[in-house]
């Protein structure tokens, strides 16, 4: 199409508008005009969700639009839906949720023929199936927003290895890894619990609590997984990511009980994701915790038990997914997510159902409980 729909969050300074944007019947921005720093930073002032741009600036003609052709058969979408059940009505979402299942199935018959048989791991064929999955999205806080709405359903081992081989990836960006390295990376949580596949379950997929020997063989995946990939062809990093994914930097960790300098840099890395997408996921014995929920746990203890150079950057980016998210309160209320407070992350500033702004870390007996 040559006029594209977007969250205010994916523009980009350069973009060009193709509709009058308003907010309030006031005039924000024109039509035909090239976004600046100042400009979207006025976009999320106002609160903004949505504006069209044009897919290129060669769609602009002397300042004349292009016809918007719409392709039959598209998803409706309508204006009150929440900004994730928008998202789950597109085209890009529903091909991204096919790939991420059709991936899991071919994930688990590969790793299981690779365990039986002893054989060398195509590790190009496996990061290579992670980047054909991110081409369904335009960047790394639009795959988290579609991780978001892929929650509503129990997850198992080889869609929440996809899930963090996808977290890992584009942390790889935010890091400023190469992309060789961003690759290992990916491969890195990709591969993290290959040594559940050694596990019963039976205990993996229980729906109550685990007895105490019960977690005793449950985390004996580490030392699984690494063995698996002793012999493989493999980075060493990946290999020690797989050991040390549940190692803590207080030294809390398992199986080694190893300290901060001691454990792989890759092995941090995965921990951070391996534990988000965890807890933000539906589980067969719990539902899924929010994800505020979640960075506040890990504002309270993480920086005791992650590195703070991975962790604050995770932080710090991945809260940006959730501006325009609908939100229920604690005072029972709804709200959009309109701005994040970098210096208290799990209070941003939200907009209720009445237009009334609420600066969270003000009204600090008002939480956030869900995203809906």
């Amino acid at each position: 199409m040559n006029i594209e729909r977007i969250s205010s969050e994916q523009a980009v300074v350069g973009m060009v508008t193709a509709t009058d944007v308003l907010a309030k019947n006031k005039l924000l921005i024109e039509k035909n005009t090239e976004l600046t720093e100042r400009s979207i930073i006025r976009l999320k002032l106002y609160g903004v969700s949505e504006l069209k741009i044009y897919a290129s600036n060669e769609d602009k003609v002397h300042g004349q639009e292009v016809e918007e052709t719409i392709p039959q058969n598209e998803p409706i979408i309508e204006e009150d839906m929440s900004y994730l059940e928008k998202v789950r009505k597109t085209r890009e979402f529903i091909r991204f949720q096919d790939s991420i299942v059709s991936y899991a199935n071919s994930l688990k018959s590969y790793l299981d023929s690779i365990i039986k048989g002893n054989e060398q791991l195509d590790t190009v064929r496996l990061v290579s199936e992670i980047e054909a999955i991110l081409l369904e999205s335009r960047n790394g806080l639009h795959v988290i927003d579609m991780l978001n709405c892929m929650r509503t359903y129990d997850d198992d081992t080889y869609i929440h290895s996809i899930n963090v081989a996808l977290l890992c990836y584009i942390m790889g960006g935010w890091m400023k890894y190469s992309i060789s390295e961003t690759r290992l990376l990916a491969l890195s949580g990709l591969l993290h619990d290959i040594g559940k596949l050694m596990i019963p379950q039976d205990l993996i997929t229980k729906p109550s609590q685990l007895t105490q020997e019960e977690y005793l063989r449950v985390k004996e995946h580490t030392n699984k997984g690494y063995f698996i990939l002793k012999h493989q062809n493999l980075d060493a990093r990946v290999k020690r990511a797989a050991l040390m994914h549940h190692e803590k930097c207080d030294g809390s960790g398992y199986p080694l009980g190893l300290t901060r300098n001691k454990i792989e840099p890759f092995a941090k890395i995965v921990a951070i994701a391996d534990i988000y997408e965890a807890m933000t996921a539906k589980r067969v014995y719990r539902g899924r915790i929010c994800p505020f929920e979640v960075i506040a746990v890990f504002e309270k203890e993480g920086l005791q038990k992650y590195d703070p150079a991975f962790l604050l950057t995770f932080l710090e980016r991945i809260i940006e997914a959730y501006i325009n998210n609908w939100v229920l309160l604690s005072n029972e209320e709804k709200a959009e997510i309109i701005m994040i407070n970098k210096y208290d992350l799990t209070k941003p500033v939200v907009r209720t159902q009445n237009s009334d702004f609420i600066d969270l870390s003000k009204e600090r007996d008002i939480d956030i409980l869900a995203i809906i």
